[in-house]
């Protein structure tokens, strides 16, 4: 019976991830419909903005897993308010002013990574620009990992699976809308407002399912 439990989550937990990480496969592909070298550059953008994801994000969301399903699982729902909101102030401190910080020197940074060899400064200025857009993500992108680790705890995985299945469809609209106008840039940009779309939609899910709780 535990394993039919598991199996129940699992299933709309990993069609999510999967619809998900279409989005770079997405993004890739419309890239390649643009000028010679966009896929380069949305991927060099992609790089810097990953490393921040992986190192703070990523880390930090399965570090609160099994606290919030401790607590979840005491019914301590006091406990996962406080410890939800702490934390969710936590990234807000520290992601707004790395994203400002980031979208001001976004040519610097990629200039000081980068340029060298055949990456020359007209490169380091195209990947800058989407650079500077993509990094908006950052808070929403963060606070959302904080809020599917909550909403896996509470067993409502199948949220998180609504959210990818809209947001894909969404990620490819935003990108024809923007991409000729913007270029690269654009489909970063269209990154970014996604994964805004994609912390409201979970936030107010979230707040529904601790309010009937």
């Amino acid at each position: 019976s535990e394993m039919k439990v598991v199996i129940k989550q699992y299933a709309p937990m990993a069609a999510g991830a999967f619809l998900m990480s279409s989005t770079i496969l997405v993004d890739q592909s419309m890239a390649a419909s643009l000028d010679s070298g966009s896929v380069a550059v949305f991927n060099f953008a992609n790089k810097v903005v990953a490393l921040f994801f992986v190192v703070g994000s990523m880390a930090l969301g399965t570090a609160l897993l099994p606290y919030f399903s401790q607590m979840i699982a005491n019914r301590d729902w006091k406990g996962t308010r406080h410890t939800f909101k702490t934390y969710s102030l936590l990234i807000v401190f520290v992601s707004v002013p790395l994203t400002v910080f980031l979208y001001l020197y976004s040519n610097t940074i990629v200039g000081l990574l980068f340029q060298r060899g055949e990456f020359s400064a007209s490169d380091t200025e195209q990947v800058g620009g989407a650079l500077s857009l993509y990094v908006l993500q950052i808070p929403f992108y963060v606070l959302g990992i904080l809020i599917v680790r909550l909403m896996s705890s509470l067993k409502n995985n199948k949220i998180l699976m609504c959210s990818a299945a809209i947001s894909l469809p969404l990620n490819i609209l935003l990108n024809y809308l923007f991409m000729k106008p913007m270029g690269v840039s654009g489909i970063a940009l269209s990154t970014s407002l996604v994964y805004v779309f994609s912390f409201i939609f979970l936030w107010s899910n979230l707040n529904r399912s601790i309010a009937k709780l």
